[in-house]
């Protein structure tokens, strides 16, 4: 049998040294019935920006393709040369609730996506506890989510 690149062992290819990515949970559960999920408790013109969306609800740009977004310029500072100064950047504004209906899709559902968080927010507490308590950072999540009470 012939050895492919990603059969090494510990899970590391030959063409890239790092280990390969491990999902964070198994896949999730298929809830097609999307009518039976609770409705969204975020305000309805409630809007966040493409970059908390990728940090908050864990998507990429593959995922947010079906969405439309709303263009705002901001105005970001950069020290120069001791100097005040700054660029003007579009910045892409989502819906939140159409935002966490895809996030609950990709993960099975509104339960499956709170599983997920939950999962990602034990790994996140454990890597904080090995921090001096000064250099410890909040989880990052959405204002909906409501982590589950330690076990």
């Amino acid at each position: 049998m012939e050895k492919k690149p990603y059969d090494s062992p510990g899970g590391y290819s030959e063409y890239n040294s790092s280990p390969t990515r491990v999902p964070a949970h198994d896949p999730p559960p298929v809830h097609p019935d999307e009518a039976s999920w609770p409705e969204s408790t975020l305000w309805k013109g409630r809007r966040i920006k493409k970059t908390d969306i990728k940090k908050f609800y864990r998507l990429d740009d593959d995922d947010l393709q079906e969405l439309e977004f709303k263009t705002d310029d901001r105005w970001i500072e950069t020290p120069k040369n001791k100097k005040r100064s700054g660029i003007l950047v579009d910045t892409k504004r989502y819906k939140e609730r159409e935002v966490e209906r895809i996030a609950w899709r990709k993960h099975g559902g509104p339960e499956g996506f709170k599983a997920y968080l939950d999962l990602l927010k034990e790994r996140w507490d454990q890597a904080q506890a090995k921090k001096q308590p000064a250099d410890r950072k909040p989880f990052p999540a959405p204002v909906s989510y409501v982590p589950s009470q330690a076990k």
